[in-house]
């Protein structure tokens, strides 16, 4: 800060107009009564000892005399208000400096605790603005921490705390401020003792998605899988019961109690409820907690083919009329897949076969459907096949 004074006499020849400047009085005089000085012929003021503190002493009243004749003559007084401004020169407190909650496994985003901090700097600035970091105890990132709008930690789960896994986690938490410390400070910490609460979690199958493959005409009783779920609730005792919670053809059982599936001896390859070779059913397991918790997986069965389907003509009963004794061709059907399906035989019945042949050919254009060629005889200038009949094995 630097402070003029006027004087109207002469100070080229004279000294009575050179002015001197010297402070009388400062207030407060702490931490010493000399904290300033001030330059007497430029009235620069200046700190000359260290000790400033703006949460102690955040203003200063200082006397400035300037006096003619350097600073021997007529004199005069004036005021110079100095405000210490704020510098990072406070940590932040924890207090209190220890916490404890508890938190239910799985709850993710619970909020654990709110850790309070105390600072002396100015509030709402950088130097004041609190800065959390767990500095231990976070072992997989569990938990995180962020600062509130009133400058309190806010503790919460990032992740599902597992009972089973670990029953307590202690973290120990450090606060800084947004603004770097100005000089060497101590940083505060904090310890939170998190217990976890169990809760009744639902069983697990174990695989989730379980693959087996039978023949089709397994017979009744006979076993589809054994198919079994987990308990995570280690330190309870629990018993799980097996349930079919879908099974849409009505092909399956299960045993409640050791969750092994047998069939009905119904099961069908080419039913409607089988996509490509595969049938799907819902199972749960469900405990007996408090309260009770399901748990689902899914059996997939892929059903082996089986010769369990006789060829048979596309259409039972037709009527041809033809100029030509061209061959008439008829598809063969069968659902069964190879090696359950060509070569066919087939054959006409005893009383069509003085006026039909009957032969079987591959389609090159559609190698895997097998053609029933019907040959007709003419009969004046036309051919006609009514209510053709056949035997295809």
């Amino acid at each position: 800060m630097n402070v003029t004074a006027t004087d109207a006499d002469d100070t080229m020849d004279t000294n009575n107009g050179i002015l001197g400047y010297s402070i009388t009085n400062q207030d407060p005089p702490l931490p010493t009564p000399t904290m300033f000085t001030i330059d007497q012929a430029s009235g620069l003021i200046s700190v000359v000892t260290a000790g400033l503190d703006r949460e102690l002493y955040p203003v200063y009243t200082l006397t400035v005399k300037a006096a003619d004749q350097e600073g021997e003559g007529f004199e005069t007084f004036a005021k110079a208000v100095i405000t210490v401004t704020d510098a990072n020169d406070n940590a932040p407190v924890f207090d209190p400096i220890q916490y404890s909650a508890k938190v239910p496994e799985n709850a993710v985003g619970f909020e654990v605790a709110l850790l309070t901090v105390t600072d002396d700097d100015t509030p709402n600035t950088d130097a004041w603005t609190a800065v959390f970091k767990i500095v231990k105890g976070n072992e997989g990132n569990l938990f995180g921490i962020t600062t509130t709008p009133d400058n309190m930690g806010q503790l919460t789960t990032v992740k599902g705390l597992d009972f089973e896994t670990k029953r307590q986690h202690i973290l120990l938490v450090a606060a800084t401020n947004k603004a770097a410390f100005s000089v060497p400070l101590v940083t505060s910490t904090a310890t939170i003792t998190v217990d976890v609460e169990d809760l009744n979690e639902a069983p697990i199958f174990v695989p989730p998605v379980k693959n087996v493959t039978v023949r089709e005409d397994l017979p009744s009783g006979q076993e589809v899988a054994s198919y079994t779920a987990q308990d995570p609730d280690k330190a309870q005792i629990q018993k799980i019961t097996y349930r079919i919670a879908n099974d849409p053809a009505g092909w399956l059982s299960v045993n409640p109690d050791n969750g092994i599936i047998t069939g009905n001896g119904q099961l069908d390859r080419e039913s409607v409820f089988v996509k490509n070779n595969i049938y799907r059913a819902i199972i749960l397991a469900v405990d007996n907690g408090s309260p009770p918790t399901t748990g689902t997986g899914t059996l997939q069965i892929t059903l082996e083919d089986v010769n369990d389907n006789g060829p048979y003509l596309e259409y039972r009963d037709a009527v041809y009329c033809l100029k030509s004794a061209d061959p008439v061709s008829i598809n063969i059907i069968d659902r069964d897949l190879p090696p359950f399906t060509a070569p066919y035989r087939a054959e006409l019945s005893r009383e069509a076969r003085d006026n039909w042949t009957i032969s079987i050919e591959n389609d090159s254009k559609f190698p895997h459907i097998d053609r029933f060629l019907v040959f007709v005889c003419a009969c004046a200038g036309f051919s006609w096949l009514v209510e053709h009949s056949g035997f295809i094995t």
